[in-house]
């Protein structure tokens, strides 16, 4: 009798694209959300009928009266201006926040497509204003709603991808994968045991 010994190999390991095409899915999501919201910041910037600092009813643009307007502000804060001159926290804090979601990717869920979705959005979001603090020192806002008795704070394409993106994740992480260890996408350890083949001689 003659045996021959094949190791199974337990790394694991795969080369660097494959574990990249993984997320395929939030790359291009958070491509989309970049290009979209830089593109539209740069129309703004250069539209002669939006001159900066320009927002109904000292300027802008009418597109459903009373209620949706194009405007052309910066903000050096937060939501609403709240933290201004703040500028390199709000750096600091977006990629310590792009960092944490790498490092907590398996937590997330992030090899869930639907997951892959929202942090796409919500990735596509931070690095969008992100570019604005690095290239600008402040955020380009230009969709400006009313509502009846109150003017909601003027935003971007790049707060909507958060804004999406957290809801969405949200909705997931409590109607479809409320428990993360039991939805995990793993396979099962490979064994580290060494497979005997036996044939005849």
């Amino acid at each position: 009798m003659q045996k021959e010994t094949l190791k199974t190999d337990s790394t694991g390991s795969s080369p660097v694209w494959q574990k990249i095409s993984r997320y395929w899915l939030l790359f291009a999501t958070a491509t989309a959300i970049i290009l979209l919201d830089q593109s539209t910041k740069v129309w703004v910037q250069h539209h002669p009928e939006l001159p900066l600092e320009s927002y109904w009813p000292y300027g802008g643009i009418e597109i459903i009266p009373g209620f949706f307007y194009l405007a052309h502000i910066v903000n050096e804060g937060a939501a609403w201006g709240m933290f201004r001159g703040f500028r390199y926290g709000f750096v600091a804090l977006a990629l310590v926040a792009l960092v944490g979601f790498y490092f907590f990717r398996r937590n997330l869920l992030l090899k869930k497509m639907p997951c892959q979705l929202a942090f796409g959005f919500i990735c596509g979001g931070i690095l969008g204003n992100l570019c604005d603090r690095l290239r600008l020192g402040f955020v380009v806002d230009f969709l400006d709603f009313h509502l009846p008795g109150y003017r909601w704070p003027a935003f971007n394409v790049a707060d909507s991808g958060i804004t999406v993106g957290v809801a969405l994740y949200i909705i997931l992480t409590l109607f479809f994968f409320p428990d993360p260890d039991k939805t995990t996408d793993d396979p099962p350890p490979e064994s580290n045991e060494v497979s005997q083949i036996e044939s005849d001689s």
